[in-house]
């Protein structure tokens, strides 16, 4: 493994992540298929001064990761180095960067507009299929994000992970004296209250990546403090969808936004909605979890396209409408859960599985 101390992707909760080179690897499967010249990865290190609990939460990120080499939607882990020290975990590296700068690229008074992606409505649902089933991934594996936002979900890019997104955006969290810092803008509002982190929890962020995926990466609750949005969560509040929303975003949100936890969607629901739309490609469903590996530790239950009651209907008349006639977009002003494992540590909700997208 190589790689340059220059060549930084970020800085993370307990070190940095570099872009490397790796020529060969062993690993308990044999070896690393070889490539060309090498694979290029993300290369993460554990800061010199971090204590030992810091030392070993990082080799237990690493361990969780290892778990999670089934998904296409979920980064993969490639390896740890622990020969040597500092200890290196390698990652799938991502080279088009993460989904809130792709957005925000999106826009047209964005000042790379030679590189702007086009917005299309297909495009939009692959992402949302993809997130979810990445995130359907991990709840059929018995764990929670606690950090789902579309600065860690990659697009087919360069890596964030590892709280390495904490500083990078660094304004998305809010910490108080002596507290470690929160998403508070995309927590629900159990875990604004409770600090209660279950899959439902996952789905309300998620809800809030649709949000951000329907406004081109604006920061949710913009124009409030930290403090007004946790009470405003706190008390019933939610997001308005952009007036420009596609319809099965909106409804879509709405599902996600359930007060009450056991009445919002499963991610298994949000794949169902989302399989209904002609706009999702074949292509993810030759790969997606939900379609094929789901089947084998769940049976013929996890394609089922009934929805049930307590979540909503499917998809209204106007959004089944929408699929034959796209709107434009315009960038206009914006109006008891089962204890589970965590990944990382276990004080601090981090964004330590990153998404594909």
């Amino acid at each position: 493994v190589t790689y340059s101390e220059s060549d930084i992707l970020g800085t993370g909760s307990f070190g940095r992540v570099y872009r490397g080179l790796v020529r060969s690897l062993s690993t308990p499967g044999g070896a690393l298929p070889a490539q060309p010249g090498g694979r290029a990865v993300a290369v993460k290190n554990v800061n010199e001064k971090a204590t030992m609990r810091e030392r070993h939460e990082f080799l237990q990120e690493a361990t969780h990761m290892k778990k999670f080499r089934q998904c296409a939607n979920v980064v993969r882990l490639i390896g740890v180095v622990s020969e040597n020290v500092p200890i290196l975990v390698l990652m799938e590296l991502m080279e088009n960067g993460d989904l809130k700068t792709c957005l925000r690229q999106m826009r047209p008074d964005s000042d790379d507009p030679i590189s702007r992606p086009m917005y299309d409505r297909n495009r939009l649902v692959l992402w949302c299929a993809q997130i979810s089933d990445g995130m359907f991934y991990l709840e059929t594996k018995k764990y929670v994000h606690r950090d789902l936002a579309a600065r860690n979900c990659m697009v087919y890019g360069r890596l964030l992970h590892f709280g390495m997104t904490r500083d990078v955006y660094y304004s998305d969290y809010y910490k108080k004296e002596g507290q470690a810092p929160l998403p508070v803008r995309w927590m629900a509002p159990e875990s604004l209250r409770d600090g209660v982190f279950t899959t439902a929890t996952d789905v309300w962020s998620y809800g809030v990546v649709l949000w951000e995926i329907a406004t081109l990466a604006h920061q949710p609750f913009n124009s409030r403090s930290n403090e007004e949005v946790v009470n405003m969560v706190k008390s019933g509040k939610t997001l308005q969808p952009p007036e420009d929303c596609p319809a099965f975003l909106s409804e879509l949100m709405a599902h996600c936004w359930a007060q009450k936890p056991r009445s919002r969607a499963s991610f298994r629901d949000i794949l169902i909605m989302l399989d209904e739309m002609p706009e999702l490609i074949d292509a993810f469903r030759r790969q997606s979890w939900f379609h094929n590996g789901s089947l084998s530790s769940q049976g013929d239950s996890a394609v089922s396209v009934t929805l049930p009651e307590r979540n909503g209907k499917r998809l209204s008349q106007q959004a089944q409408q929408e699929q034959q006639q796209p709107p434009e977009h315009q960038d206009g002003p914006l109006k008891p859960p089962e204890e589970i494992p965590m990944l990382g540590q276990q004080s601090v909700p981090n964004p330590y599985v990153p998404l594909r997208a």
